[in-house]
């Protein structure tokens, strides 16, 4: 099942609210988690999304619906 997603928003702007976003650094996609301060480190499922600090200055987007 595809699950919806925002539209993407540039670096500058950070996400509101903590969890598992879809980040593209430079052509490079993936999902990682937003602390709140920062993003965390990339992974290739939204599940894997861990709590170790990653790479900054990501585009991103949201699901649509609160994941589980």
């Amino acid at each position: 099942m595809s699950k919806k997603m925002t539209k993407w928003f540039p670096a500058k702007i950070k996400p509101v609210y903590v969890g598992v976003y879809q980040t593209d650094l430079d052509g490079f996609l993936g999902y990682n988690f937003w602390n709140g301060k920062w993003w965390c480190d990339t992974a290739h499922k939204p599940e894997l999304a861990n709590k170790l600090t990653g790479m900054q200055g990501k585009k991103w987007r949201g699901f649509e619906e609160k994941q589980a």
